[in-house]
């Protein structure tokens, strides 16, 4: 048994009685109880059984007509993302300015560690001014890697926020793509294949449409550009 608000307990009882009750010197036998928000005898399981048999018929023919009356496709977004041009040459992008920002680094990085190398090898020779001097020029240089580090590849950094707008730019244009195809073969629902969807009939399968879509802003795009 459980309680479910606004209905109450809902469970079911089965039991055997050995007893004499009706007095045909027969026992009771069999008897069924259902709870749902009360309780039903025998007799009443019956009934309620029926009307609940009705009901569930009632609302699979409903959600079979609803459907119906809709069409669905379904589109395959890794498809996209590996075959559309736009999103190859933004990965492309992004990989190259990962490689300046992280040669930047690195040449800072080869700075500091010469800096470190002489002030060791001068340390015992130097006067406590000089040293002085090179240890904050040494930690001055290490919380400037830090800073670099964090606005250029952290979570707020720029190359996170760049990331996030040639995204954003291109599934804008992935989704009016997605919208043209669906009003022009009048489609009610389309869902992502790739995520939420563990078979789907080839004939309901829209990626190629969208690509094709995608790719008529981008040439009629570039054609705009000359």
């Amino acid at each position: 048994r459980f309680f479910m608000p606004m209905i109450g307990m809902l469970g079911f009882d089965m039991g055997y009685g050995f007893d004499d009750i009706s007095g045909d010197r027969k026992p009771q036998g069999w008897e069924y109880t259902i709870i749902f928000g009360r309780w039903f005898n025998t007799k009443e399981f019956v009934l309620v059984r029926i009307m609940i048999t009705k009901y569930f018929l009632i609302s699979l023919m409903l959600s079979t007509f609803i459907l119906s009356q809709n069409k669905f496709g379904f589109v395959q977004s890794d498809r996209i993302r590996a075959e559309y041009e736009e999103f190859k040459e933004a990965e492309g992008q992004l990989m190259l300015e990962y490689q300046q920002i992280n040669a930047q680094f690195n040449n800072m990085v080869v700075q500091l560690d010469s800096i470190k190398k002489a002030f060791e090898s001068q340390r015992l020779m130097s006067s406590p001014d000089w040293r002085k001097e090179k240890e904050a020029e040494i930690q001055s240089r290490e919380a400037s890697i830090q800073r670099f580090q964090v606005s250029m590849v952290g979570p707020e950094g720029e190359l996170s926020k760049r990331q996030q707008k040639l995204e954003f730019d291109i599934l804008s244009k992935v989704k009016r793509a997605v919208d043209k195809v669906a009003a022009s073969k009048k489609i009610d629902f389309i869902i992502d294949g790739s995520t939420s969807l563990l078979y789907g009939n080839p004939t309901y399968d829209l990626t190629d449409d969208v690509l094709f879509e995608l790719r008529k802003y981008q040439v009629s795009g570039k054609e705009e550009k000359k």
